[in-house]
């Protein structure tokens, strides 16, 4: 399991173009990639569910990859230039 505590950095918080390329990163790899906030959760892999989570620039979340590419799934969300974002050991 990757944790990666991040802080939501874009202007826009995960709206519209920053979700939907969170959405296909994560659907580029196999395993399970979840975000949980103070809101609720739900699975990268869903644009509406992220969406509905309005989750706004400065909001700090959770994503925990799990699966067998985790580590690659983790490497990917890390370098979206909205994320701000550091790993944990989980």
């Amino acid at each position: 399991m990757q944790i990666l505590a991040v802080r939501i950095a874009g202007p826009a918080g995960l709206h519209a173009r920053p979700a939907a390329d969170l959405v296909s990163c994560a659907l580029s790899f196999r395993c399970t990639i979840i975000l949980e906030t103070p809101k609720g959760s739900c699975s990268c892999k869903d644009m509406f569910a992220v969406l509905g989570l309005d989750v706004c620039q400065g909001d700090e979340a959770t994503i925990i990859c799990s699966g067998a590419d985790e580590k690659e799934a983790a490497e990917a969300l890390m370098k979206l230039s909205f994320l701000a974002a550091e790993r944990r050991e989980g």
